[in-house]
């Protein structure tokens, strides 16, 4: 079954201060089945991410559909979907890995993990969330020691199985994986690859997004897309 479809999908940004607009992506079209992981290969840190900010809702397309087979909605257009159906989206359908998880700073790392899961499995189901949100930790690799510490005191391996922990504490049926940011050495980039792979192994679909290095002199970041079944990239 195919969870999401993106049509010629189009996206730039105004650069101000050259009065013009900076092409991000430029007619992508791909798809998502359940329980595939499907890479889409950027040649700049932003243009792959543009396209999970598109569907996570964050950025506006210019041009093109991003189709989503809702389970409780059915099957949508996320351009033309409304906040509410967004928020509801966000809750308990999709999720969002980036290297830098946004932690209030009252909450601790296992403070945000189980906001995550109460806010999936709802305030009366408090025991369950506990359980999902301590199971989650552990199968993304936070040390326990630092469960009751904020996400700033953390390293950037830390904070990155932390993101998956919060994605995944609201089991999500599609998770967006950010692993473009320049930020991210090869170390990383493979710590990001094995805990993608922890999420395949859960028969969840994913698309992570990758940055691939271009030349220069190439004024438009091109994009390949890999598809892999129940794997990391």
């Amino acid at each position: 079954m195919t969870l999401l479809s993106i049509e010629h999908l189009s996206k730039a940004y105004a650069v101000h201060r050259a009065g013009r607009r900076a092409r991000a992506c430029d007619d992508v079209n791909l798809s998502v089945r359940q329980g595939e992981t499907v890479d889409i290969k950027g040649r700049s840190a932003g243009s792959a991410a543009a396209v999970l900010r598109c569907i996570w809702g964050t950025d506006s397309p210019d041009d093109g559909r991003i189709l989503y087979d809702s389970e409780r909605f059915g099957p949508m257009d996320l351009r033309a979907a409304d906040q509410r159906k967004m928020r509801y989206l966000r809750t308990h359908e999709l999720g969002y890995v980036s290297l830098f998880p946004y932690v209030p700073s009252s909450w601790t790392a296992y403070d945000a993990v189980l906001k995550s899961a109460l806010r999936a499995f709802g305030a009366s189901e408090r025991e369950r969330a506990e359980q999902e949100a301590e199971q989650v930790l552990r199968r993304f690799g936070v040390s326990e020691r630092l469960w009751k510490t904020h996400p700033s005191k953390f390293s950037a391996r830390d904070r990155l199985r932390l993101g998956f922990a919060i994605a995944m504490a609201r089991r999500p049926r599609l998770l967006l994986v950010d692993g473009s940011a320049e930020a991210l050495d090869d170390t990383l980039r493979e710590d990001v690859r094995r805990l993608a792979g922890r999420v395949g192994e859960q028969g969840v679909a994913m698309l992570c997004a990758v940055r691939e290095p271009t030349p220069s002199e190439d004024p438009f970041p091109m994009f390949s897309v890999l598809k892999r079944k129940g794997e990391g990239f």
